[in-house]
């Protein structure tokens, strides 16, 4: 999320002044390292994973407690703990919090994919149930656009 707000507004994430107390170089080692570990995970270990729902389950209720936590430093202190959420209508924010949660769970199928991918040499994710009928839809828009 960090660099998707970088590149539309700076200054909504990491404002220019910042640079002279964190230079760009160390903004970008905290914000790109997990990516790289992850990657690195990835290659070495192999990790079985729970089932869709469950995955989906636990990446909503992960999700909402982190939305618990912004919502209580902002009612307690009246500030964002991220400032750029001043930017955002509060009608906007449940919306911006779905996506951030629906994005979530698209790498975490892309990692479960890409782990499949490493070790058993195929692409797998299995899709089930509602899956089954979003990958549907998705693919039937797709094709007639």
């Amino acid at each position: 999320m960090f660099w998707g707000i970088y590149a539309l507004d700076r200054e909504l994430i990491y404002p220019a002044v910042l640079d002279k107390t964190i230079p760009f170089e160390l903004n970008h080692l905290w914000h790109t390292t997990v990516v790289v570990c992850a990657l690195i995970e990835l290659v070495v270990v192999f990790h079985p994973f729970p089932g869709n729902w469950t995955a989906v389950i636990v990446t909503f209720v992960y999700s909402f407690g982190y939305i618990l936590w912004i919502m209580w430093v902002f009612f307690k202190s009246q500030r964002w703990p991220y400032p750029f959420f001043n930017a955002i209508p509060p009608s906007l924010l449940p919306v911006f919090f779905l996506v951030c949660s629906l994005i979530g769970l698209l790498f975490y199928f892309l990692g479960k994919g890409l782990c499949y991918l490493r070790w058993t040499g195929e692409f797998v994710v299995k899709i089930e149930g509602f899956f089954y009928i979003i990958f549907c839809l998705c693919r039937s828009t797709s094709s007639t656009g």
